[in-house]
């Protein structure tokens, strides 16, 4: 009689041949709890409870499996030609039956490769395929194949590795409360471990090896010199550089942090890495930022940063009009890369597979500004993941008093030339007095010119022996302005930003950050921006000296109001969308295109907005994209009407009201929001009082 053990030895042999590990071969089920819960039973279908001939995890912590049925005799391989797994199987009896039917409940959560294997002298073999949650593919290969062929194979097929955002944010979740609980991690570390690790695991040394570093110091060690290796392989330029790895340092200083890397390492490789797609629009680092705050109880508005929805950021993409052999597209507040990562997915898509308009797109379509370190980290991080655009990054403050700076750094040198003129030849003092005249007469602008001027003052300065600092100082002028000059050299002619918004009195006005996009763009450019509501309609002297300030140089086109509840339950900020033509001074008499757009399809639930129903924001958005671009004057939608820069600019102001809609429930419900309106502001008014009088 035929003995199944002697089908096993034999294809133990063969494995052992193509380099398998014995030691890493599961027998009869799984070891690992996680894959264990997959495997179904052959009679009952119950899940756990199956005990398939051999498992092998075909690439460490990766989601990549292996499973294999044997059978001994060839008369029991398949209880029929062609099975897949859509057929009447007989898992019990049959090697081809059996290994589809432990595929079918491994691929809800892993990729896998499975072998029908039968005979006791010459194994006959049938190979299968499945990606997660995919079909099952039947394979010509009848053979053993080496371990990388079988992660190939897999790696290779279309959509390998794919997440939806909604899986993507179940596992944000579940990694949030391993950083919280483990790591004790920082809000600001929780998203740049993430990142980090993800970069380091770009460096095959670091993919294949991190496993076998039991020392938790080694292990930190590694991983650092992997990203360091993986920005040095993207090009990153060394200053840059440095600013990324300054905010990865914590990872081989922080004890708990180094104790638990070797499990958060595991947990990123199967979940998150091979979910890194480089022409997907998703902002990962900018949706596992936003899924942190949400599960710590953080508030994005309290930090100022408000991350933008994807469906937004695709949403500006498409009005901007991309196209992939011209936009360079400029975003001065970057964030995690949000509006750039659509952009340069959008341009993508319209480029059907160029390689020479990806390459543009990657080199030269793409620049972004980011002020705060651990953002800039992130922004970079996202843009190395696509391939590159990483080139075009700036660390700066976009709107920094750069002529304030310039000045005062001007001002150092002339008090230094000044103080050391006491111990001077009087003809050293006349070349002293030129030189100072020659520095008064910069004009600290950020353009070329300035470069030259500062020059010929290092010229005249050289035979005044003013020491180094003095040349250092020089050297610093020179630098005011670099970011912008910079900019305006590569060309950006689309402006894409959703400003940190305004906390308290004194804070950067939203309106200033537009208006410096503006002035980056080349003529006839196109600026898109979503802004808090109040900034297009209260009349506050500062919101309307920047309004008056924005149509002396630039045209209104269009402004959308956007849905109330955009981005809850981060922020209540009711916001609206401008759009601006670059370095065209707003006619008054041409109308401006208005556009009611307070329903996207999405709802609140749970604590996240989603679609109410699948496919109506594509609907909703065909509608919206339509109207914007043909201008289309509809009733209670979208209207037209000229504008200056005292009048509101939002379409609920110039929209005719249907009063035969309204009814008495309005009536009732309007007064008592206006009602609760006025309790409000009393029992401020009394606390205010209150207040004063302690204080008195």
């Amino acid at each position: 009689m035929k003995n199944e053990r002697y089908t096993e030895n034999l294809l133990e042999q063969e494995l052992r041949k193509k380099g398998f590990d014995e030691a890493k071969l599961q027998f009869q089920g799984s070891y690992d709890p996680d894959i264990q819960a997959f495997l179904p039973s052959k009679r009952s279908g119950k899940d756990g409870k199956g005990k398939s001939e051999f498992i092998i995890r075909l690439n460490g912590d990766a989601a990549d499996l292996l499973v294999v049925e044997c059978k001994a005799d060839t008369a029991l391989h398949a209880s029929a030609p062609n099975l897949s797994g859509t057929s009447d199987l007989k898992p019990v009896h049959f090697a081809e039956d059996g290994v589809l039917h432990y595929m079918k409940g491994l691929k809800r959560d892993f990729n896998v490769i499975g072998l029908a294997v039968s005979g006791t002298e010459k194994l006959k073999i049938t190979t299968f395929k499945a990606l997660r949650n995919g079909d099952i593919e039947r394979l010509p290969t009848t053979g053993i194949l080496d371990r990388e062929d079988y992660v190939a194979l897999l790696r290779r097929t279309c959509g390998y590795g794919q997440k939806s955002e909604a899986e993507i944010a179940s596992f944000a979740k579940e990694l949030h409360e391993f950083l919280r609980d483990s790591m004790e991690l920082k809000e600001e570390n929780k998203p740049v471990i993430v990142s980090g690790i993800l970069l380091a695991l770009m460096d095959q040394t670091f993919e294949e090896s991190y496993r076998s570093l039991t020392n938790c110091d080694d292990l930190a060690e590694a991983l650092l010199g992997a990203i360091r290796r993986t920005l040095k392989k993207a090009k990153v330029r060394e200053e840059k550089m440095e600013a990324m790895e300054a905010n990865y340092q914590f990872i081989k200083t922080d004890k708990s942090v180094k104790k638990h890397l070797a499990g958060t390492i595991s947990r990123i490789y199967r979940h998150l890495y091979f979910a890194l797609q480089p022409t997907s629009s998703l902002d990962m680092l900018g949706n596992f930022y936003a899924e942190f705050l949400r599960y710590s109880g953080g508030d994005q508005k309290g930090l100022g940063k408000v991350l933008t929805p994807r469906h937004v950021t695709e949403l500006f993409a498409e009005l901007a009009d991309l196209d992939p052999a011209k936009s360079v597209v400029l975003d001065i507040c970057t964030g995690t890369a949000g509006f750039l990562i659509a952009a340069m997915a959008r341009m993508f898509g319209l480029a059907n597979g160029d390689k020479q308009l990806q390459n543009r797109i990657k080199d030269k379509g793409l620049i972004g500004v980011e002020l705060d370190s651990h953002m800039f980290t992130l922004a970079c991080a996202n843009m190395i993941f696509r391939g590159d655009g990483k080139s075009n990054m700036f660390w700066d403050d976009c709107l920094s008093n750069r002529d304030r700076d310039a000045d005062q750094v001007r001002e150092s040198l002339v008090s230094t030339i000044e103080s050391a003129k006491k111990q001077m030849s009087r003809d050293e003092i006349e070349k002293a007095e030129e030189v100072v005249a020659a520095l008064r007469s910069i004009r600290l602008d950020g353009a070329a010119k300035q470069d030259s001027e500062i020059d010929r003052v290092k010229i005249l300065m050289a035979d005044l022996n003013l020491g180094k600092e003095v040349v250092r100082t020089l050297e610093a002028l020179k630098q005011t302005g670099e970011t912008d000059r910079q900019i305006k050299s590569r060309g950006a002619n689309v402006a894409m930003l959703n400003p940190p918004y305004a906390k308290k009195l004194g804070d950067k006005h939203e309106l200033a950050f537009i208006l410096k996009a503006l002035d980056l763009l080349e003529q006839n450019g196109t600026c898109i921006a979503i802004i808090p509501m109040s900034c297009i309609i209260e009349d506050s002297a500062t919101t309307q000296a920047l309004k008056r300030e924005l149509l002396e140089s630039h045209t209104l086109r269009a402004v959308m109001s956007m849905p109330d509840q955009l981005f809850q339950p981060q922020a209540a900020t009711t916001t609206a969308i401008v759009v601006f033509t670059a370095h065209k001074p707003h006619n008054p008499k041409r109308p401006t295109w208005f556009g009611y757009w307070k329903d996207d399809g999405y709802t609140l639930s749970k604590n996240r907005r989603v679609e109410r129903a699948p496919g109506i924001w594509a609907q909703v958005k065909a509608n919206w994209l339509g109207g914007y671009l043909n201008e289309r004057e509809v009733d209670q939608v979208s209207c037209k009407q000229a504008v200056t820069a005292e009048m509101e600019w939002c379409a609920e102001a110039y929209l005719k009201t249907d009063y035969s809609a309204l009814t008495k429930e309005h009536f009732e419900e309007a007064l008592k929001q206006y009602a609760i309106h006025l309790l409000r502001h009393s029992m401020l008014q009394r606390q205010d009082e209150q207040l004063n009088q302690e204080i008195a």
